[in-house]
């Protein structure tokens, strides 16, 4: 069982976790969050 990561990927933080991530064999599941089109708010 991995973490649920929500991010957005034009966000400069939110793909340097992603790499953090990939580079480092931790399990997890991607969520794809999409900010600019307001998806981040419910």
């Amino acid at each position: 069982m991995g973490i649920e990561l929500y991010l957005d990927l034009l966000s400069p933080p939110c793909r340097s976790v992603y790499i953090f991530v990939k580079k480092n064999n931790i399990p997890f599941t991607f969520k794809q969050m999409e900010v600019l089109k307001g998806k981040g708010r419910s």
